[in-house]
């Protein structure tokens, strides 16, 4: 029976296609808010705990989900099917680092608090623990076989 393989290239792409992306907005908002191009919205500026609350409440509910995910993978019997399927979990992954990450930098514009800018530096950084690797792959699809081509 031949190795299950994996096409590495594709969970590279997907991930530089999110990391880059929330790179350039951190950079142009902080570039913005050095400027004072945003307006000063003061109840950001005041209250921002509730903001952060919400983002942890998305975070926790996000990798409840991604379990869960995980958990019907392991019952798809064809390797292809699981690939495709781990393929779009992963890309969901990455996008809801991505979606803070831009929420972070309309705040950081808006407030002009740094606070924001090194949440948004945070979850980016989070997003480096992602990077495709076969352990990690192999460890949440449960198939010690698999190999990357």
């Amino acid at each position: 029976m031949p190795l299950p393989l994996i096409r590495k290239a594709d969970f590279t792409r997907i991930y530089w296609a999110t990391l880059l992306p929330g790179l350039v907005m951190l950079a142009v908002a902080w570039w913005a808010a050095q400027q004072g191009i945003g307006r000063r919205v003061d109840f950001i500026a005041v209250s921002s705990t509730p903001l952060f609350i919400g983002t942890l409440a998305l975070v926790f509910g996000h990798g409840a989900y991604h379990r869960r995910q995980l958990q019907q993978l392991t019952q798809v019997g064809d390797h292809e099917e699981k690939v495709a399927r781990y393929r779009r979990l992963y890309s969901f992954r990455l996008a809801v680092p991505l979606l803070i990450c831009g929420v972070c930098c309309v705040l950081l514009v808006l407030s002009g608090r740094k606070t924001f800018l090194y949440y948004g530096i945070f979850n980016l950084v989070a997003c480096l623990f992602y990077f495709p690797s076969i352990l990690w792959i192999r460890r949440e699809l449960q198939d010690e076989e698999l190999e990357f081509y």
